[in-house]
């Protein structure tokens, strides 16, 4: 059994981050000396760990997110010029496009500041002999012509060169004697490489927690799942200390998993809960009725419109990251955790709003810090704190901004323009980016719409609020196509079938494999086929699908695939083929799963289930009947 490399699971309430914390105080006592990493996925789990240890001597201690600790660990590497050199190799194609067309609008204005900083002479050895150093420039838009590494960027780079050159793996394997990974399943696949490349030649002992039915989030890649089948899963968290005895019990049915089974500890063990599913056309008539139960929705459309932040929901969703089907969804760009968002507008504009708040507070050190902190984004010799005589004039400069910022005839952009707080190379690549251009013209009252609502609603999404705990859960079942959320077939499928995680994410994988084994053959994206396009390739495709069918065939998973599958062979035409190889046909499923446990794993001590009957009224005896053998008491209204 392997004694260096642990994988614990670590299921909804049950007590990780106390372990976590006992473990490094136990590993602290045995050898003072020892040094300790601990890499968490949000800030605020960093600092609810840091302030465990906030009256202890240890300072061997490390406590970080992953791109706090990449950025900072990579640091002193960018500006070798090997390391520039192999920037150049991974992205040079990508400068190089920006280069020769100029003319496309992407490109346009990125060429015009380039040249008003660096003259009009523009080639790739212009650019190469312009930049000596990296840097990662906190957002989700590499800088090519700058040297700027996005959030994804920073870390996809960082472990490509960590392969390059093992001296990286070598530093790293070397630093500590202790590694702690948490929520490892929403961590980037290439992250886990890198720690686990890094330590296995080393003494170090590596610990990944996390739990897979959390795994919400589209990072993670399973093909690391094979590595992790060496290591040593004999830690075990089965207890429950957040929720009361009936609710584990559904939690339990839910997962259905005996090697995960877990029993209810805390102090509402016996807790008589509400554990209740309700049938309803309309959802707002029973919401009203739960008045003092935290509401979990998916994030649409409707929800914006109701906050008064429709336009800036629009304008955002037509940002390609952002869109249908980009990598992110509108609430990416919105998050109001300032340390977890990577918008290149967004994160300025909350740290923004908090220097308002802190001015009404005449609290200027706090605003102080929050400029030092983010002196990439900050204009430091307009608002400087360290001359003194300055403050009155400081007041005034922050009495302007304040100002501006209640003032709700201002566009993002007029705001932005008028409190000139900003550096402004990072203005310019603000409002040089043509995809921001209708974002930047809405009004500023939306964004503070949508603040006032994150900050005075009882109501959540269902992706956000993973690791919370509420004593009242109402979950409001929602589809969505962005994020990718199927949960009426998933409710379809539940309802005849319990679901193997494993097998679930395995089939999934194979599923996927095919559709990519497609897209080489007809050299393109499978939506992108056309009647004419498929025609040249249909044979190929047909010999691709048929090899699927006959892995398939005899998985019970094939259920989910199997109307699409014969309808395009009854009518082989090109969006029956579409319909068939959709990306979204098997993860929009297992993602409503996860969610669905996920929504109720946050339940305390009464939970509400509300569903819509329309939807379900094909299958609604059978999912009443399923609900009702793992705990739900059913309403028909």
């Amino acid at each position: 059994m392997n004694d260096r490399f642990y994988l614990i699971n670590a299921p909804a309430g049950s007590g990780k981050t106390t372990f976590i914390h006992n473990k490094i105080l136990e590993l602290s006592i045995t050898d003072s000396r020892c040094k300790i990493l601990c890499i968490t996925y949000t800030n605020r789990a960093a600092e609810e760990l840091i302030n465990r240890f906030k009256y202890s001597d240890n300072n061997n201690l490390q406590v970080y997110t992953i791109h706090s600790f990449i950025s900072g660990f990579i640091n002193a590497y960018f500006c070798k010029k090997e390391v520039i050199d192999f920037y150049f190799e991974l992205y040079g194609c990508e400068i190089e496009k920006i280069i020769n067309f100029p003319e496309d609008e992407k490109n346009k204005k990125k060429i015009e500041k380039y040249k008003e900083k660096y003259g009009n002479n523009i080639t790739i050895d212009v650019v190469r002999n312009n930049i000596d150093t990296l840097y990662y420039n906190e957002t989700n838009y590499n800088s090519y012509l700058y040297g700027g590494l996005s959030h994804d960027c920073l870390i996809e780079f960082v472990y490509l060169l960590s392969k390059r050159y093992s001296v990286i793996q070598f530093k790293l394997a070397n630093m500590f004697n202790y590694i702690f990974i948490d929520e490892y399943q929403d961590t980037p696949s290439c992250v886990l490489k890198l720690f686990y490349n890094s330590l296995k030649y080393s003494k170090a002992k590596l610990f990944l927690f996390g739990d897979k039915m959390q795994q919400i989030y589209d990072k993670y890649d399973i093909s690391f799942d094979n590595v992790l089948t060496s290591f040593n899963k004999s830690i075990k968290l089965n207890n429950n200390y957040r929720s009361s005895k009936k609710i584990v019990n559904v939690l339990n049915n839910i997962y259905h998993d005996s090697e995960f089974v877990q029993s209810a500890k805390g102090k509402l063990v016996n807790y008589d809960s509400k554990i209740l599913c309700i049938f309803t056309n309309n959802y707002n008539l029973e919401i009203k009725k739960y008045t003092n139960y935290y509401k979990l929705f998916l994030l649409n459309k409707e929800k914006y419109e109701q906050i008064g932040s429709i336009n800036l929901y629009n304008s955002i969703s037509l940002i390609d990251q952002y869109s249908y089907n980009g990598k992110y969804n509108v609430n990416d760009a919105l998050n109001s955790n300032i340390d977890e968002n990577a918008d290149i507008l967004f994160k300025p504009m909350y740290l923004v709003k908090n220097i308002v708040e802190c001015y009404y507070k005449s609290n200027y050190g706090a605003i102080a810090r929050i400029i030092e902190k983010y002196n990439k984004i900050f204009n430091e010799n307009n608002i400087t704190t360290y001359n003194f005589k300055q403050i009155e004039e400081l007041k005034k400069f922050f009495a302007n901004v304040a100002c501006e910022y209640e003032n709700n005839e201002n566009t993002i952009l007029d705001f932005l323009s008028k409190i000139n707080v900003l550096k402004q190379e990072y203005y310019d690549f603000i409002v040089s980016n043509q995809e921001y251009e209708k974002v930047l013209n809405t009004k500023l009252i939306e964004f503070k719409n949508y603040c006032n609502y994150t900050i005075e609603s009882d109501c959540s999404t269902q992706h956000g609020v993973k690791g919370e705990g509420h004593d009242n859960i109402i979950f409001v079942s929602e589809s969505s196509s962005n994020p990718n959320v199927q949960m009426y077939e998933f409710y379809n499928y539940f309802s005849q079938k319990n679901i193997d995680i494993i097998k679930f994410e395995k089939f999934n994988d194979a599923y996927l494999k095919y559709l990519l084994d497609i897209e080489k053959v007809i050299n393109m994206k499978i939506n992108a086929l056309t009647a004419e396009t498929y025609s040249i390739y249909s044979t190929q495709i047909d010999l691709i699908i048929n090899k699927m069918y006959n892995e398939f065939r005899e998985n019970e998973l094939f259920k989910l695939l199997e109307k699409k599958y014969f309808k395009y062979i009854a009518n082989k035409k090109v969006t029956n083929l579409k319909s068939l190889l959709k990306k979204g046909n098997i993860s929009g499923i297992l993602t409503a799963y996860k969610i669905f446990y996920v929504g109720c794993s946050r339940a305390k001590k009464n939970l509400v289930l509300l569903i819509n009957k329309d939807k379900t009224s094909s299958y609604q005896e059978d999912l009443s009947n399923k609900l009702k053998s793992i705990g739900f008491d059913i309403e028909i209204a």
